[in-house]
């Protein structure tokens, strides 16, 4: 008489099943992750255009606005000029667009400013 004997474990299924689990899961944070970083990079773009866009701003209203321009920053190219919904329009760029015209890109930052009232302490 043969007797069976049983034993404990895991069978080669059950090792592989875990296995493509596994790699579903992994592959899942894989992607949120390089998502979660173009995010950030935006983010950082964005933040750096704004900082850049706000101190022209601020150098346009305390010196007074003499003309269109341009100047060059590490977040992109930053010009500034005449608009027809405000006085003074301030785009910022990619840096990728030097060589292009300013509408050649889509700009990271628009501002639009008002520079005549800079001298009377406040709009109105």
């Amino acid at each position: 008489m043969t007797t069976q004997t049983t034993r404990a474990g895991f069978s080669l299924v059950d090792v592989l099943v875990a296995l493509i689990l596994f790699e579903v899961g992994l592959m899942s944070v894989l992607g949120l992750t390089s998502a979660a970083t173009r995010l950030s990079d935006s983010a950082l773009r964005l933040e750096g255009a704004l900082t850049v866009g706000e101190s022209v701003a601020d150098s346009l209203l305390s010196v007074g606005y003499s003309g269109p321009g341009s100047r060059i920053t590490p977040f992109g190219v930053v010009r500034w000029g005449p608009s027809s919904e405000a006085p003074v329009e301030i785009l910022v760029t990619p840096i990728g667009s030097l060589d292009g015209e300013p509408g050649d890109t889509v700009p990271l930052l628009r501002l639009l400013v008002d520079p005549t009232w800079a001298g009377s302490g406040g709009p109105g």
